[in-house]
């Protein structure tokens, strides 16, 4: 099978059009229930942070809307090591409220890091995003500030 790039040269890119096009596609700011199977990556050049990312739906819209009944990607960071040098960078606050979540959910304390991505990527969690709209090099993103059990408010 061939693809005739000729008649898609009428068509030309517009920058804004897809900045806007990208920040239209993100989620609202608000509170989201994950649904699993989420995937779990490897960071390169990390040994104890790992990615996550899956779909969730939002049940609570920071602006007052109802929410609606789509799914959004969703996705972030968690440093298992709890990176000590930086204990205030994202992926250690993840890691802080993972294990709160973790038990919350089971009633007791993880035994070890594989417990906890095994939660994230076969259970329900509730997540809290804000929406960041970007600057620099970075684009618009939603950014996961909390994490906690699926039953927990």
């Amino acid at each position: 099978m061939t693809d005739d790039y000729t008649n898609l040269e009428q068509f030309t890119t517009d920058p804004t059009q897809i900045a806007g096009i990208e920040k239209e596609n993100l989620g609202p700011a608000g509170t989201y229930q994950t649904i699993p199977e989420w995937k779990r990556y490897e960071v390169t050049g990390s040994e104890s942070i790992r990615r996550f990312r899956g779909a969730a739906k939002v049940t609570k819209r920071d602006d007052g809307q109802e929410p609606d009944t789509r799914l959004w990607q969703l996705d972030f960071r968690v440093d298992f090591n709890g990176t000590p040098e930086n204990p205030k960078a994202a992926a250690s606050k993840n890691y802080v409220a993972l294990a709160k979540a973790f038990k919350v959910a089971y009633g007791r304390d993880s035994k070890h890091a594989g417990e906890l991505a095994d939660y994230v990527t076969r259970y329900p969690l509730t997540l809290r995003a804000r929406r960041l709209d970007g600057r620099g090099e970075y684009g618009p993103s939603l950014f996961v500030v909390d994490i906690k059990a699926a039953d927990q408010s």
